[in-house]
């Protein structure tokens, strides 16, 4: 099992952990805090991976090569924390990833 321990900025911290077979590793990753998303800004849909929804999203959203959160631009692969929510940017679709909260991964 490999684990991931996010250290992120802005009043955040988060941990997660994946699964990558019996490899273990531990990375630092800073994620930033944005806050809650603004309906007025420009933001990515968001989904869970496991969502029937997501494959529609996928099929509307196909491949971008960034995700916007309040008009802010984040690249494929990036993760940020909205409250206590971590979020990672799969090709233009936010995908709840876990907490953001260590009290409660």
């Amino acid at each position: 099992m490999a684990a991931i321990e996010i250290t992120p900025r802005l009043l955040c911290h988060c941990e997660w952990c994946i699964n990558r077979g019996d490899i273990t590793m531990v990375t630092h990753i800073h994620v930033p805090q944005v806050g809650a998303p603004d309906p007025e800004l420009n933001n990515s849909p968001f989904a869970e991976e496991t969502d029937e929804e997501y494959e529609v999203l996928r099929r509307e959203v196909p491949g971008e090569p960034v995700c916007y959160f309040n008009n802010q631009s984040y690249r494929h692969d990036s993760y940020v924390c909205s409250g206590s929510t971590l979020m990672r940017c799969d090709y233009g679709i936010w995908v709840r990833m876990g907490s953001c909260d260590p009290d409660n991964p």
